[in-house]
């Protein structure tokens, strides 16, 4: 069986999801720039049909943001998540619940 880009079940591309913190009044009215924090900073990778993968990194490294923007928990700041060569990055709720159904993620238990 030869390895081709159909055979990708789930391509992430570019993905990020930045957050950016509640100032205080004071630091809004003395005009402070907003913080912001990248959670997840340009990801990509590809996962292919009968492939086993992990996740594995740092403690704030962002496994389980990228995690929440897989199962579509998070709305990412911008990028694309392709499921089955559809992408599904801004998919309708009715899309999303059907997606859902087929993508899980599983946390380990230490």
């Amino acid at each position: 069986m030869s390895i081709n880009d159909n055979d990708n079940i789930l391509r992430l591309v570019d993905l990020k999801k930045h957050f950016i913190p509640h100032q205080t009044l004071l630091k809004s009215l003395v005009g402070k720039p907003k913080r912001v924090i990248k959670a997840v900073d340009g990801l990509t990778f590809n996962i292919r049909r009968g492939e086993i993968f992990g996740l594995i990194g740092e403690s704030g490294s962002g496994k389980t943001t990228t995690g929440k923007l897989v199962m579509k928990l998070l709305e990412p700041t911008s990028g694309q998540l392709i499921f089955n060569e559809e992408d599904v990055t801004n998919s309708t709720r009715e899309r999303t619940i059907r997606y859902r159904r087929e993508v899980q993620m599983i946390f380990q238990d230490p």
